[in-house]
């Protein structure tokens, strides 16, 4: 439905930009940039008319397109946002190419000023993406379908098909928070999970089984629960599960002089 009605075609609820990381967001919304939003309300008239009745400034979304500096767009962003969270919007997230289900995915909007698509780290699996300059797609479906897809979202479809394993991000930065936290950190989220503490367990393991458990609890408790453990293990790493180039290159300088002599070693 989604290729033949959306990405075979021209689209005007549509736009595309670069993901960046950010850990706040619970793993079924996403943060569009405040003009790239106005400018897909204005070929989604039927959304745009449903927010407009619910705010209190008549001239709210006239001006949206013409507020361009930095003071008055982040005033803006955090109205539109804080009214998306009452009257929310959803929107379909795709990454060219398509491949399977988990390629494109349903997310609740959220508002930023900034000029990048935010996005929650847990989430990057489906769509094979990192933080290193990826674009994605973003379509606003017309109504009713914008009040509640949530049926399409990450929370309601954790498992890959075909293998069932998590379809979340597990690996990598995430990974290294995990192994950062400590032991009195980790407790609390093991005993969430309902089952016994081992500090050594890998996150991969261990999210394997705080899914598990959490499949039993309202969707609002899970989505609590997952944006709570993706900060602290965002936190433990690098603040933001993306490592800057001069953290990567530090870390390429310790590796080099910890293994040198195995790496000539090899080398030889």
């Amino acid at each position: 439905l989604v290729r033949q009605s959306m990405m075979g075609r021209r689209f005007s609820a549509s736009g595309r930009g670069v993901i960046v990381p950010e850990p706040d967001l619970a793993p079924d919304e996403i943060f569009l940039p405040l003009t790239q939003f106005a400018g897909m309300l204005s070929g989604a008239r039927d959304i745009r008319n449903r927010l407009s009745a619910r705010c209190e400034d008549r001239f709210f979304f006239e001006r949206l397109q013409e507020w361009m500096e930095p003071a008055p767009l982040a005033e803006a962003a955090c109205a539109l946002d804080g009214m998306l969270r009452t009257e929310p919007v959803w929107c379909l997230m795709i990454r060219q190419p398509s491949l399977h289900r988990h390629s494109v995915q349903a997310f609740r909007v959220r508002i930023w000023e900034k000029s990048v698509i935010g996005m929650p780290p847990l989430s990057t699996a489906g769509f094979n993406a990192d933080f290193d300059g990826d674009t994605m797609a973003v379509f606003l479906p017309p109504e009713p379908y914008a009040q509640d897809l949530s049926r399409f979202s990450l929370l309601e479809n954790p498992g890959i098909v075909g293998t069932g394993a998590p379809a979340f991000a597990t690996g990598l930065d995430l990974a290294l928070g995990w192994n950062a936290l400590s032991s009195e950190e980790k407790a609390v989220f093991f005993e969430e999970a309902g089952c016994p503490f081992d500090p050594s367990m890998s996150f991969k393991k261990f999210f394997s089984k705080l899914l598990r458990a959490l499949g039993k609890h309202p969707v609002d408790e899970r989505r609590a629960s997952l944006r709570t453990l993706q900060k602290e293990v965002c936190r433990a790493s690098t603040g933001q599960a993306s490592l800057g180039p001069a953290v990567f290159q530090r870390l390429c300088d310790a590796f080099r002089a910890r293994f040198q002599d195995d790496i000539h070693g090899f080398a030889k």
